[in-house]
């Protein structure tokens, strides 16, 4: 299947600046790698970074027969030669993996996909050795069934210790909530709990499940009204009861209802304050123009109308995702398709009140690819991943794009009051304010893909933070409008 060398596009000879946004021209040729692959089409469906920083891929070759597979390489995209035959492991022929969720601390993945063997009904959450090995054990006989109603009515999140909620929606306007620990048996300590909900207008899918980082749960659901799309999001506490201080009696309705008869991609960020950016796309059939809205909803609820022009911030892309930097910048990925399902990808970066982030200069280096997919590493690089499209084949190339960011882009203002020492540190690290505290002032520490390390409140003029159980590297601390490097040796 595969040709075991890479291709590389002609090296830039101009000097290219480190500018956020720009190829990284210390990755492959001026940001480039790609690795050809004998297929008549080739689709990359997820990746992961790996814990040890290694990025993990899934993805289908069609040809007269179909192989699914798993390729692993390093963050400058070389081949991990020891991986299956190298870097690259055919999965069996009954075996698809649609998404890489999870590297647990055992290093084992949790996957969603599917397994004709084990489970030749529905698509399941499966626990896989780095190996591609099925681990027996996890669920009902090395499966957990997600599907098994209709698709549309049911998403899942995992938790960072292995464990997975399931939302199921039921047509009596009720969703049900049911927990599994890591290794796929039903959590008994989370009861499971079904609450009532207001459906605004006729029910038709479950758009979106997600967890905020105090554990409260968000569901993003679309009705219709005639011919109108209505977009509600719901917020329910910890333990699955709806909370009702949230919006109007638990939900809040996204601005602007939507034609039904147009295209259409809805989802949501959800920050780590609790506030809201959704993304809704519409396509003009007439014009061929697909535009972006994107607003942003505070944390209780309501629509935050200084956010962007008006309250919105118009892109003439299609939505993919938007992503929460550790700095609170808000990084955009979309693209525009061409008919024949050619996609060019673009970024752009926004300050956290909706207005463009200019030191963010996307640099577009690869034009028209089949399937494609960003990925934010821990070395604060962006990657774009993809392949070619099949009217530019053959060659079918994998494609793998490494562009300059700085997540952390730390804003010095207001950083006077505060100060940190001894930085770097092995272990402790003292924060120091340059007076008495009249209050408690809450603060957090994220690593540098924005997950949440540590929250609590300085009380002290002085307060030590342990950082001793984590590995040596940069670490975000927020305190009021101050953001900190820590960086730990």
């Amino acid at each position: 299947m595969k040709k075991t060398f890479y291709v590389f596009v002609l090296l830039s000879f101009c000097l290219m600046s480190a500018q956020d946004g720009s190829p990284d021209s210390s990755f492959g040729g001026n940001g480039v790698i790609l690795q050809e692959f004998d297929c008549e089409n080739l689709y990359i469906r997820s990746s992961l970074e790996l814990n040890d920083g290694t990025i993990l891929f899934s993805a289908s070759c069609y040809t007269s027969a179909t192989t699914h597979f798993l390729m692993q390489v390093d963050e400058n995209g070389n081949l991990i030669s020891t991986y299956g035959e190298n870097g690259i492991l055919i999965l069996p022929d009954n075996f698809m993996v649609f998404n890489l969720h999870k590297q647990l601390a055992d290093g084992s993945i949790l996957i969603y996909g599917e397994n004709l063997d084990i489970n030749p009904n529905y698509d399941a959450l499966y626990k896989i050795s780095i190996d591609a090995e099925v681990d027996q054990s996890y669920g009902d006989d090395g499966a957990l069934v997600i599907t098994q109603s209709n698709f549309y009515s049911k998403k899942f999140v995992i938790l960072d210790n292995g464990s997975v909620l399931i939302a199921d929606y039921s047509n009596d306007e009720t969703i049900e909530f049911v927990k599994y620990d890591s290794n796929g048996a039903i959590d008994n300590s989370f009861p499971a709990i079904t609450t009532a909900i207001q459906i605004n207008g006729d029910y038709d899918r479950l758009a979106q499940l997600s967890l905020s980082v105090t554990n409260e749960i968000f569901i993003g659901i679309r009705g219709l009204e005639g011919e109108l799309q209505v977009h509600t999001i719901y917020r329910f506490n910890e333990d699955g009861t709806l909370n009702n201080e949230y919006g109007t009696n638990g939900f809040t309705i996204v601005p602007e209802p939507i034609s039904e008869t147009d295209p259409y991609w809805f989802n949501y960020t959800l920050l780590q304050n609790n506030e809201i950016i959704v993304s809704r796309t519409l396509y003009d059939w007439e014009e061929g123009l697909t535009e972006t809205r994107i607003f942003k909803l505070n944390e209780n609820g309501s629509t935050n109308s200084s956010f962007g022009n008006n309250g919105q911030v118009i892109v003439n892309s299609y939505a993919g995702t938007v992503y929460e930097q550790g700095n609170g910048k808000l990084l955009f990925h979309g693209n525009v398709s061409d008919f024949e399902g050619g996609l060019n990808f673009t970024m752009m970066r926004f300050h956290n009140d909706g207005n463009v982030d200019n030191t963010f200069n996307f640099e577009p280096n690869f034009d028209e690819m089949g399937s494609y997919g960003p990925l934010h590493h821990s070395n604060g690089k962006i990657y774009i991943l993809g392949s070619t499209i099949w009217y530019n084949a053959p060659p079918m190339n994998f494609i793998m794009l490494r562009y300059n960011n700085s997540p952390l882009g730390i804003d010095e203002e207001n950083t006077l009051d505060f100060s940190v020492s001894p930085n770097p540190s092995k272990d402790i690290f003292t924060i120091s304010h340059s007076s008495l505290l009249s209050s408690p002032k809450p603060y957090a520490i994220f690593d540098l893909k924005g997950t949440l390390l540590i929250q609590g409140e300085f009380e002290k003029q002085h307060t030590e933070v342990d950082l001793s159980q984590y590995e040596s590297g940069i670490y975000l601390l927020k305190v009021e409008n101050s953001t900190f490097k820590l960086i730990k040796n």
